[in-house]
């Protein structure tokens, strides 16, 4: 949960870069998810 409020907190500063992070993590964790 901690790092959720983290990558929330990036984001906010840096929206580009914190988007292709979070979307990377978010399809990282799908992929983990599936297997």
């Amino acid at each position: 949960m901690f790092l959720i409020l983290v990558m929330y907190d990036y984001f906010s500063k840096y929206p580009k870069m914190g988007n292709a992070l979070l979307s990377t993590i978010v399809f990282s964790a799908h992929l983990g998810s599936e297997i």
